[in-house]
Parts: structure tokens; sequence; C-alpha cells
């Protein structure tokens, strides 16, 4: 079941949060990232100094670059070392599967080591380059530069864990971590012990996420911009869409002063930590879901959990009782922002997984989000030993791919995990009903065609009065 760490720990959540810790989820990740950016203005005490322990740390690399005769020499070689990333466990951040996500390993170390080079080679030898290298890079994004961070302050995180679980009387084991031992929190059925995260260090999205997170193209140089505006336009958001990250590259290459400045752009920004009393991105709201569940228990004995028919029973049933919740308890709230826009899909998708985890639980089923078998990704698989398996994909009306999801994602999924039991449920939110009536045209052909087609559950998810009301 979807648990915080505190839950896990046996501490408040509150308690926490006031200690400026983030308390994670520990069988999925968090959609924050820890921001290089907002080291320059963290109040948490152990963070003194991480600045200019990230900055030494590619003083190093940059050195190494500067001092390397040919690429592939012992500092070159060096330099790519230190500029491997893997995950750190136990912080739960990030949208990677499972325990370990992909950091940055061999291929991409190698990769940004060269574009340093170039960098190095052109004169600039300042270390936020590497603060936003997720611009410069193929493959490097926010969960990267994240895990990058995280890595490379990871003496400073581990001070402030240690700090809090003694303050806060955490349960903790030791560890290795760092060249030394830890005490950090751990319970049994942990597969690592925590790494606790300042709040004031995790944004929604680094400062520099993308090109368009920096404004105009050699914001003071008139004259640099006249000779590059031609040729990338005005704007770095401009360039972006018409250049790929490689054209950028060879286009800072040439006019090595569009990465100065680009950097002192990028320095002059202001950069604030995620809002968390607040939840203005809604990007923990879906886990309010968990308690209305709780309160809304369903029975289901009705139904057998050891074959296909009898799991796709409970599936559905967990799907109209989903159905119920949005419509009349007001969990349609939870998929829309303050302005009454529809949030991003994923969180209908994780509002729906606490729900539907609570009644998995209670009668010996597996729900498991996200799941993977080759052929690309569905929502969920509800599953009861090797052949009682359900697949349900969530989906928003308005999604552009609402159609083709149907028609070739869940029947290939089914094919390959064994199994033609499926649900499409979706939450309906716009007022047109085109997509969503050419949707149920193609099941009601398929069920006349004789095929078995994932059957289509509609919800109305609009923020307008319950659909029980209007019937």
């Amino acid at each position: 079941m979807t648990k915080r760490l505190s839950d896990v720990l046996g501490n408040p959540h509150e308690a926490l949060t006031e200690a400026g810790a983030f308390d994670p989820f520990v069988d999925i990740d968090a959609p924050f990232y820890v921001d290089p950016f907002l080291l320059r203005t963290s109040e948490t005490p152990e963070m003194e100094g991480a600045l200019d322990t990230f900055r030494n740390y590619f003083d190093q690399v940059i050195t190494l670059l500067r001092s390397s005769r040919e690429c592939g020499d012992a500092l070159y070689r060096r330099a790519v070392r230190m500029l491997r990333f893997p995950e750190v466990n136990g912080v739960h951040l990030g949208y990677s599967k499972g325990e370990a996500g992909s950091g940055i390993g061999n291929r991409l170390a190698g990769s940004i080591a060269a574009t340093a080079e170039e960098i190095v080679a052109a004169g600039i030898e300042n270390p936020s380059i590497f603060e936003i290298v997720g611009l410069l890079e193929e493959g490097i994004g926010a969960d990267r530069v994240s895990d990058m961070t995280v890595r490379v302050i990871l003496r400073h995180l581990l001070d402030f864990t240690e700090r809090v679980a003694r303050e806060l009387r955490l349960p903790t084991a030791a560890a290795r971590l760092d060249g030394g031992e830890r005490q950090l929190p751990w319970v049994e059925g942990m597969s690592h012990p925590a790494i606790l995260i300042p709040v004031d260090l995790l944004s929604s999205l680094p400062v520099a996420h993308d090109w368009s997170d920096i404004d105009r193209v050699c914001s003071e140089n008139e004259e640099l911009r006249n000779r590059v505006n031609p040729i990338i336009g005005a704007t770095w958001k401009d360039a972006t869409e018409k250049h790929s990250k490689a054209e950028l590259r060879e286009a800072i290459a040439r006019f090595p002063e569009l990465l100065a400045d680009l950097v002192e752009q990028y320095e002059g920004k202001t950069g604030d930590a995620y809002d968390f009393d607040a939840d203005p991105e809604g990007l923990l709201q879906w886990y309010k879901a968990r308690e209305i569940a709780a309160q809304t228990p369903l029975d289901l004995v009705q139904f057998r959990t050891d074959t296909a028919d009898g799991v796709y029973g409970i599936a559905k049933r967990i799907c109209e009782r989903f159905g119920h919740l949005v419509e009349d308890q007001r969990v349609n709230r939870l998929f829309h922002d303050d302005s009454g826009r529809p949030r991003k899909e994923k969180y209908a998708q994780l509002t729906f997984y606490v729900v539907a985890e609570q009644y998995c639980e209670a009668n010996d089923l597996d729900i498991s989000p996200e799941a993977d078998a080759g052929v690309g990704p569905v929502d969920f698989k509800v599953s009861h030993g090797a052949r009682a398996k359900v697949t349900i994909e969530v989906k928003y009306s308005h999604n552009s791919h609402l159609l083709r999801g149907y028609q070739e994602q869940l029947p290939a999924y089914n094919r390959a995990e064994g199994t033609d039991r499926s649900i499409y449920l979706v939450i309906r939110t716009t007022e047109s009903t085109t997509q969503i009536d050419r949707l149920q045209e193609m099941e009601r052909k398929c069920q006349e065609g004789g095929q078995r087609a994932p059957e289509v559950i509609v919800l109305d998810g609009r923020l307008t009065e319950s659909a029980s009301k209007r019937r």
C-alpha cells in the first residue's frame, strides 16, 4: 500500500515537515527534484557550504579536462569517472520505476565530458555549466540533474538526515555511505535506509529545465546578438523549436560567447523551492483520495479471486466505486488546478491508484502501477497469481492519444501478458463528447464482430454538479 516514509517509521508526517524534511513515498517516487540552483538560497544548516562543495567538485573536472592532452588519456578518463552519477538509493524522487533510477552512466558521462572539453577549450571554465548540462546534452533531464546534485552534495544530505533522525528519535540502522558509517532512518522491510532531503532544495522542475527558462539570446551583447540571431533566432525558446541540442552545441562551439552569456543569465535568475503547503501544481493532492477511499469500504466477497473473470469483476467494481468518488464525493476536484484547468493526467492516474490499492489489499490482490511488458506502458495491472490478470488504462477524454491507446496499446499489452481482459477508464474533462463517442463506437464494432475489446468505462471528471444529480 502507498505509504509515506513517516508512516513506515511510525512518526507523524507533521514532525518531518516541521524539521524541514520532505516526507517521501516509499513505493513510488515523488515528482520533485533537487535543484542545484537552490543551493544558493537554502537555509538548512547542513547545506552551508554545499554550493562550494558542488562548485569545487566540478572545478576539479574542469581542471582535469584542461590538463588532458588528448581524449582518452588518464586525466580525461578520470574526468569521465567523475561525471558518472548513479542514483542514490533511498531518496525517492523523480520519475524512476522501482528502487533504482537510471542516473548518469558511462555513455552519458562520456558525452558530457566531450561537450565540457569543447567548452573548456573555448575558454569557459565556470562550474555552473554543469548545472545547465541538461540544456546541452540529449538524455539529460530534471531527474538526472537531481541525481547528479544529490551524489555531489551527499555528505551534506547525510549530515542533515542524521540530525533529523536524532531529534525525532527515528529508528535507524548503520549504513556505509560516502566513505563512512552513518545512522540513517530504517525499519525492517525497507530495501534501503532513507536519505532525507531538505524541502528548500526541492522544486517541481529545476530553474534550467529547458532552454525556454533562459530568456533572450545574448541579452546584453548587441554585436553578438546581431551575428547569431539569423542562425538560431532571438530567444532560446525559438532556438530549441528549430534546432536540436547537437546543433545548439555546434553554435556555441562557433560562438563561445553564447555560453558565457547563457551562464550569466542563468546565474542572474531567481529560484524558489516548491511550496508544499499550498501545493500549487497539485503534485500531492492525489494522496488525499487515500483517506476518502478508506472512509468508503467496498465489499467484494462475492467475487472469486482465483479466476480471470473473478478478478475482472473486482477490477470493474473498483472502477465503478472510483466513479462514485469522482462524481459524487468531489474527488474530481483533485484533477483540476485553482483556475479549473485539468492537472496532468499522471495525477488522475495516481488518484485512481491510491483508491484501488485500498480495495485490492483487502482482497489479496496485487495492483502494480506503470507495468511494462515490453510493448509500452500500461497504467495498472490487477492480478492474483499467474493467470488472473486484468489491465486498466486511465485516460483523460481530451488526451490526443485516447483513440490510439484503445486501438493499439492495451490489446498489445494483453497479448504480452497472456490475458485479454482489460478496462479503458476514461475521465471526461471536456464538454465535447466527440472522442468519447468515437471510442464507444469502436468498442461496439469490436463486440459486434465477436472480438474481446477493452471495456470502456466513462467517468465525469468535470467541475460541474455531480453526475448522479444530472440523471
